[in-house]
């Protein structure tokens, strides 16, 4: 898909099975890797004697490790039989070794709880398990929690952003949606931080706006394609020659072109550059300027992920459900690419409606939620360590300034009536299930 443009050659209509498959092939993998789980074979020793560290090790080829437990004490009543520890190591489970061979050394004499030689077990496993990973080269292998601890506190300054006052950023579609935060800018340019515009406005012609060019930056597509790299060297030398403050980046692609091209302003992780556990905040650290909180994320989630660190959160708007390459108008009625941008509905079997853009400009569809998500009540002084955006898709320039105007009071610390009636707060409280 990054190479080639959609096309009917990619997706067959007749039947929804691939007929082309190999039942014997297929017979066979579904033994050797579904219905039963390869394991590496290994050898198990367990050392259980009194007056001595009880010792397990396990030897996988050429690779091996030892744990050593709590000292072995002498049998009050009954002593561990080797049976008893034999049962206990071979324990391997879900695990991806199995026991080709047990060896256990033992007085005879001895008591060990049961409890602890299976904590041997899990040890060992675990580090064999590293050794082996390490082995092979992967720069990746299991981390303890000192490294999770360790990887969400390196965090990277943020660059020209103000300390004081609680921050809105409003990203829009359309031009009126730019000509309502124009209007808002005027009355209020300080709690204002970032507009995002939607590249495919700037691709059409220049836009002039009284909002200083700092305060702008530039929303690049959800997917790029490789006949798409003119268009974003297009945007990259207009972001130059205009002053723009950065980008808002959507995928790993647009990253990779903007540090090869040498672009040096500000960076803007969009939700769907994912960074949602520490492994990848400490991944992204050193190369975002802001992050943008995931969707998934609960309250409790994101605020433990983020608390040292200040981030951006999606507080208004509807929500992208899928992003299709696979045009809807042309499915339903045909191609529309000369008309540019263009809005449809689809609608459920609960009669629910769920606009669509095509987005001719790169050729993919965004299918958005029914309803859009608002947080307004959820806002508390969490707000004055992040900044708060706002997304407009669908709204017309009087429902764009409708609501700035509401969240702004909610800003200032007034009550007015929200102009959205039905609304959803996603997965705030709920969190991943």
């Amino acid at each position: 898909y990054y190479f080639k443009q959609n096309g009917a050659d990619m997706i067959t209509l007749q039947s929804p099975a691939y007929s082309g498959s190999d039942d014997r092939l297929i017979k066979s993998i579904r033994e050797k890797y579904i219905d039963s789980k390869p394991r590496m074979p290994i050898s198990i020793c367990a050392e259980v004697a009194c007056g001595k560290y009880a010792v397990l090790t396990l030897l996988c080829g050429e690779h091996s490790v030892s744990i050593q437990g709590e000292m072995v004490t002498a049998a009050q009543k009954q002593p561990v039989t080797e049976e008893n520890i034999v049962k206990q190591i071979s324990k391997l489970g879900d695990t991806c070794f199995e026991a080709k061979q047990i060896q256990v050394i033992t007085d005879g004499q001895s008591f060990y709880p049961l409890k602890a030689l299976n904590e041997l077990r899990r040890q060992a496993v675990h580090e064999l398990e590293n050794l082996l990973i390490e082995s092979y080269g992967l720069v990746y292998k299991r981390e303890n929690q000192a490294f999770v601890e360790k990887a969400e506190i390196l965090e990277k300054p943020q660059k020209d952003l103000a300390d004081n006052g609680k921050q809105i950023a409003v990203q829009v579609s359309t031009i009126d949606q730019l000509r309502a935060v124009e209007e808002f800018f005027k009355q209020d340019n300080c709690q204002l931080q970032r507009i995002y515009i939607e590249s495919e406005l700037l691709l059409k012609k220049q836009i002039a706006t009284g909002i200083p060019t700092n305060r702008l930056f530039i929303a690049l597509p959800y997917c790029m394609r490789q006949k798409d790299v003119t268009k974003i060297e297009k945007l990259v030398a207009y972001a130059r020659n205009q002053d723009y403050n950065g980008f808002l980046v959507r995928n790993i692609e647009e990253y990779a072109y903007l540090k090869q091209c040498g672009y040096e302003g500000q960076l803007v992780a969009d939700a769907g550059l994912y960074v949602w556990n520490s492994y990848a905040k400490a991944f992204w650290n050193d190369k975002l300027d802001v992050i943008t909180c995931p969707y998934e994320l609960n309250k409790k989630e994101y605020t433990k992920l983020f608390s040292e660190q200040r981030y951006e959160k999606v507080v208004y708007g509807r929500l992208p459900m899928m992003i299709t390459s696979n045009c809807i108008r042309k499915t339903i009625k045909k191609c529309v690419h000369a008309q540019g941008k263009v809005t449809s509905v689809l609608k459920d079997r609960y009669h629910k409606e769920f606009p669509v853009i095509s987005n001719c400009e790169y050729c993919y569809n965004i299918i958005y939620n029914s309803l859009p998500i608002s947080l307004h009540k959820d806002l508390d002084k969490e707000w004055d360590k992040n900044t708060k955006r706002l997304i407009f898709t669908v709204e017309s320039q009087r429902e764009t300034e409708q609501i700035l105007k509401y969240y702004k009071s909610l800003a200032d610390g007034f009550l007015m009536e929200m102009p959205v009636k039905e609304y959803t707060t996603a997965h705030e409280r709920r969190g991943v299930e």
